[in-house]
């Protein structure tokens, strides 16, 4: 066998590899992360506002539009009280890309309510 030509099978293998390393590299989307992250955060703020809601117990729609909007000052949303629904932030409701939802139920001897917030994003 000759000795050259086999180091040479084993530098190309080595180039090629390497260059499917650089090109995987180039196409992966280093956005992904921080979108994921953005939804995580809007995620734990629905969450939280349906928790202090839930422990309050009064379900006051315009309480809840005021605290909707303190949390998501620039997202166009919803929240919705058994069937009662409100859009809230309209002005901001035309370049939405995607639609988040989370949502909670109490149930009570005497009562059983749902509450749902919807964040268009």
């Amino acid at each position: 066998m000759n000795k050259s030509g086999f180091t040479l099978t084993v530098e190309s293998t080595i180039a090629i590899l390497f260059l499917i390393l650089i090109i995987s590299a180039l196409d992966m989307n280093f956005d992904k992360p921080k979108k994921l992250l953005d939804d995580l955060y809007i995620l734990q703020k629905q969450h939280d506002l349906l928790k202090y809601w839930l422990k309050e117990g009064i379900f006051n729609i315009e309480k809840m539009s005021e605290e909707f909007e303190l949390a998501f000052p620039a997202n166009c949303g919803a929240i919705k009280v058994n069937n009662t629904e409100i859009l809230l932030n309209n002005e901001f409701c035309g370049n939405s890309d995607g639609t988040l939802t989370e949502s909670a139920e109490l149930i009570g001897l005497k009562m059983k309510t749902k509450l749902a917030v919807t964040v268009y994003q």
